[in-house]
């Protein structure tokens, strides 16, 4: 029996020797299969970077440089309150002053027209019901008719003709900011409804232009 039970451990230690080994060897391949993979995805990943997969080139050589040149300097950016400037500058009460002075006799004819209107107005009032007062009543009426047409009329002629002079001294205000933002080596000048001004460089228009023609052809 003494026998028996030391030949059964030495063939237990056997069997644990066996199964010990086919664990490590399992352990080490799975090592070198793991260093396998990772010495794949970095031959991928080499592979990659050294051989870019080439696309379609969609911008020229011009393009590109033109592009880098404007994306690559530092470019300035002003902004301007256009609507403060226009509400704050002399020149606008200048604009008002000669528009009143050219329209000063139309001006004074409808107060006149006016008071006149008032006056006959006011009689109306102290008439009794009648045939004078019917009649007159329509006096009054025909004179505000006119009244009200004369008016719309001036009104429509004082507004044209301020959109004109205050279209002129924009024209001159927007001239006075892009000769400061050439000055000042400003690239774009903003404002509060859009830009104002683009120096060549900050522009890439022309580049859409040909990109675009270079598509349709």
């Amino acid at each position: 029996m003494a026998f028996n039970t030391k030949r059964l451990g030495l063939v237990l230690i056997a069997v644990f020797y066996v199964v010990l080994t086919n664990a490590q060897s399992l352990v080490s391949g799975n090592e070198k299969v793991g260093e396998a993979e990772v010495n794949l995805s970095m031959d991928v990943a080499t592979s990659s970077s050294a051989e870019p997969i080439t696309s379609v080139t969609v911008m020229s050589l011009q393009e590109r440089q033109k592009l880098a040149a404007a994306q690559g300097q530092n470019l300035r950016i002003g902004f301007i309150n256009f609507r403060r400037i226009m509400a704050s500058i002399p020149q606008l009460k200048t604009v008002s002053e000669s528009l009143e002075r050219e329209f000063a006799s139309q001006k004074s004819t409808l107060v006149t027209k006016q008071q006149d209107l008032a006056e006959m107005e006011q009689h109306l009032s102290t008439l009794e019901r009648g045939d004078a007062y019917s009649d007159y009543e329509k006096q009054v009426i025909a004179k505000r008719r006119d009244f009200v047409r004369e008016e719309a009329s001036y009104r429509d002629a004082y507004s044209v003709r301020r959109n004109e002079e205050v279209a002129k001294l924009q024209r001159i205000v927007v001239d006075e900011i892009v000769a400061l933002a050439k000055e000042l080596d400003f690239d774009v000048i903003l404002n509060d409804t859009g830009v104002i001004y683009v120096s060549e460089d900050a522009d890439l228009t022309a580049i859409m232009i040909e990109r675009l023609r270079s598509r349709g052809e």
